[in-house]
C-alpha cells in the first residue's frame, strides 16, 4: 500500500495551471490504466457461487467502475451472488480504491492540484466542502443506521493537518487550453466512477431463512421414532 501513491517534491514553484494539472493527473491516469486490465483479468479468474450471506464478514464496496465491470465480465449482477475475488482481482480493486484516495478534491492531493487547475479562487472552499462532506457521510449513514466508513473521519482530519489551501502558481491567470480543460474535467469523473462511499464495511452473519424444504426435513428427523435404533439396525444389513 505504501503512500497510497507518492509525495510530490518540486524545487520551484509551478510557474503555470497547466504544468500544475499535469502533475496532479499523471499519477492517477497511470493508475488506472493498469488497474483496470487487473479487475477485468481478475474477476475472469474469481468464483462465483450463489448468494450466501449466513457466514458474514468482510465486504469491498463497489464503485460505478468496478461495477460496471463486473457486469461486463461476469454476466450477473454482483449484488445478487458472492464474488469470491482472486488476488489479481483484489489488486486492481485496490488499485481504484488509491485512485480515488489521489483524486479527493481537496489540499495539495492529486485531487487538490486538479481543482486548483479548473478553479484556482475557489480551490479552498472546495476543500472545506468536502471536509464537511467526509463527516456527513460518517453521522448521515449512522444516524440512519446504514452501513458507513470510519475511514471518512479520519480523512478529514489527515487533511485538515495537511492543509486545505494550495500554493499558488507564478502565472495563476492563464487558464487551461481545451485540451487540458477536456482532461481536467474527464479526471473528476474519474474521481466520480472510481468513488464508493464505503469501500470497507464488516457483515454481520445472518441466520439463513429456512425454506419450505429444509423444515419438512428438519420436522422428519426430530419426529423419527427410535432414529438411534434404526442406524444400529442398518449397520446388520449386507449389500
Amino acid at each position: 500500500m505504501g503512500t497510497f501513491g507518492a509525495f510530490i517534491r518540486m524545487r520551484e514553484p509551478a510557474r503555470t495551471r497547466r504544468v500544475m494539472f499535469d502533475i496532479g493527473a499523471a499519477g492517477p491516469w497511470a493508475g488506472v490504466m493498469l488497474a483496470i486490465p487487473a479487475v477485468v483479468i481478475g474477476l475472469y479468474l474469481s468464483d462465483v457461487t450463489p448468494l450466501d450471506k449466513s457466514a458474514g464478514g468482510l465486504e469491498l464496496g463497489n464503485s460505478i467502475l468496478f461495477l460496471g465491470l463486473s457486469h461486463l465480465v461476469l454476466g450477473v449482477d454482483p449484488s445478487t451472488v458472492n464474488v469470491n475475488l482472486s488476488p489479481i482481482a483484489f489488486a486492481g480493486w485496490l488499485g481504484l480504491f488509491v485512485t480515488t484516495l489521489n483524486l479527493l478534491p481537496v489540499g495539495q492531493l492529486d485531487g487538490g492540484h486538479v481543482i486548483y487547475a479548473l478553479f484556482p479562487r475557489r480551490h479552498r472552499t472546495i476543500s472545506v466542502l468536502f471536509v464537511i462532506s467526509c463527516v456527513l457521510m460518517v453521522l448521515v449513514p449512522l444516524a440512519l443506521g446504514y452501513n458507513l466508513w470510519w475511514g471518512w473521519l479520519l480523512w478529514a482530519v489527515l487533511v485538515m493537518a495537511l492543509g486545505l489551501g494550495h500554493p499558488s502558481t507564478i502565472d495563476r491567470d492563464t487558464p487551461l487550453n481545451p485540451r487540458r480543460a477536456l482532461a481536467a474535467w474527464a479526471t473528476v469523473a474519474l474521481f466520480i466512477v472510481t468513488f464508493s462511499p464505503v469501500p470497507l464495511s464488516f457483515v454481520q452473519p445472518e441466520a439463513p431463512v429456512p425454506t419450505e424444504e429444509n423444515s419438512h426435513s428438519q420436522e422428519i428427523i426430530h419426529h423419527m421414532p427410535h432414529y438411534d435404533q434404526m442406524l444400529r439396525q442398518l449397520g446388520h444389513v449386507k449389500i
